[in-house]
């Protein structure tokens, strides 16, 4: 999923690449007038969520495609999740992966399989993590390989534990429909090595000058693969995602630009050097994150596949880093991935016309009455969603979804345009109450009125008397 402070950048990213189809990044910053840094994050994102694709010509294209192919059958999570529901607090001191002492240093040579690579270098510490199965001085004794790769002589020093690189290399790009000449990118690669698995090197059948594209292993290979799957995997989106998942796994897989002050690094300690003014990228490089510096939160401990072209370990600066990256993932185990995936809810879209659905920004692809897309949701999260019709006479359809462990499908209708709703008749006015009566005084009973009046009478006639004597 693309992130939301990068959707604005995306859209001006198409627009431009749809509007010249095919351009390198100097072409992209010329166009688009993105920043350098900001611009390189953006085609990152786009090219993890396969929108664009590089070709040979070092220029990007937009898939001209239905749709990308989404990541229904769950393994991706968002290791911010992760470490919110396990209250992952970020220590002062950093920490390194000690077994790194005991894989395989390896040498990609003139081949674009840094990707491979560096994710076999990731098995490799988790299978001695998880079995101790240490190599023996006998292992660091011998050279496992010695091939010809193009114009240089490549020695890959492999030990009795280290799984296949070429094998890593080709499942990914299978899993990616990857299909320029050499690379391929982390995100398919981490979702085959989910759904395929990968196996040692020296079960891994090689030939004696591969071609860049691998050929499958054959079925004994295959069923061999199935031992060595990982849980899953999550995508870190930052700085701080980075440093929590080396704090809790030691562990991740990142992809950065390389400038073209690369050869400077030659016969260097393997630390990336910041670009200088003129620089620009040249291209792409998968390396393995293996740790952070004890006393700062500011760089990472790195390994390359560069062989002895300079130290095989090195440093990643945040400042390096803030040039931008392209994918970033952290490797999972059954347990978190459960964790994760017990989160979320597998749901159909389903539309009564043929439309294109957006989901919280990321296109999903084309939903027919006939064909409906599944679409994996955060439980309790507010999602919003758009789609639009492909008969342009309808209506755009926008609306919002909280999704429920227990849903399974989500409507978007479609037809006649929804009448507006009757306003709903104003409430009468509540009548005022009546003023409470005043209670009347008791009546005077009827013997005791007589009786006053008698009085009355005789006090009148008493006081008529006297006014008579008197004349």
């Amino acid at each position: 999923m693309i992130p939301e402070d990068l959707r604005p950048v995306v859209g001006k990213v198409a627009q431009a690449l749809k509007a010249k189809n095919g351009q390198n990044l100097a072409e992209l910053r010329e166009t688009t007038g993105i920043a350098p840094a900001v611009l390189v994050s953006a085609v990152g994102a786009m090219l993890t969520e396969r929108f664009i694709e590089l070709r040979t010509d070092a220029k990007y294209y937009l898939r001209i495609v239905l749709g990308p192919a989404p990541l229904y059958e769950r393994a991706d999570f968002e290791y911010a999740t992760l470490a919110r529901v396990t209250a992952q607090t970020l220590p002062e001191t950093g920490t390194f992966d000690d077994n790194i002492a005991f894989i395989a240093e390896r040498d990609q040579g003139d081949r674009g399989t840094c990707v491979g690579q560096s994710g076999v270098g990731y098995l490799d510490l988790l299978y001695v993590e998880n079995t101790g199965d240490l190599p023996t001085p006998a292992d660091f004794a011998q050279i496992k390989r010695d091939l010809d790769h193009g114009d240089g002589l490549v020695h890959d020093h492999l030990l009795r534990q280290s799984f296949s690189a070429q094998c890593a290399y080709s499942i990914g790009r299978e899993e990616g429909n990857i299909t320029h000449p050499e690379g391929s990118l982390i995100a398919p690669t981490a979702r085959a090595l989910v759904k395929v698995g990968c196996c040692f090197e020296d079960q891994w059948p090689t030939a004696k000058k591969p071609t860049m594209t691998y050929p499958l292993p054959p079925g004994d290979v295959s069923s061999e693969l199935v031992l060595h799957k990982i849980g899953g995997y999550a995508v870190a989106r930052n700085w701080t995602d980075l440093l929590l998942a080396i704090d809790k796994t030691k562990k991740a897989w990142i992809s950065v630009p390389i400038y073209s002050n690369f050869m400077q690094m030659e016969g260097g300690n393997g630390d990336l050097l910041m670009p200088g003014k003129g620089d620009y990228i040249i291209g792409w490089h998968a390396l393995l994150v293996t740790g952070r510096d004890a006393l700062s939160k500011n760089r990472l401990r790195i390994r390359h596949s560069w062989g002895k072209f300079c130290k095989i370990d090195g440093w990643l600066s945040k400042e390096y880093f803030d040039l931008g990256y392209g994918e970033l993932y952290v490797l999972l185990d059954s347990e978190d991935t459960k964790r994760l995936r017990d989160l979320y809810v597998t749901v159909q879209i389903r539309t009564d016309t043929p439309c294109r659905v957006v989901l919280e920004g990321s296109y999903l692809g084309i939903v027919t009455p006939d064909q409906p897309l599944k679409a994996s949701l955060e439980i309790g999260r507010y999602y919003t969603f758009t789609a639009d019709p492909l008969d342009e006479s309808l209506p755009l359809k926008v609306g919002n979804t909280v999704p429920k462990a227990t849903d399974t499908v989500i409507e978007l209708l479609y037809g006649a345009p929804t009448p507006n709703p009757e306003p709903e008749p104003e409430p009468e006015p509540e009548p005022e109450p009546e003023p409470e009566p005043v209670p009347e005084p008791d009546p005077v009973p009827s013997g005791l009125l007589a009786l006053l009046l008698d009085f009355l009478t005789w006090l009148l006639g008493l006081v008529t008397f006297k006014r008579y004597r008197g004349k």
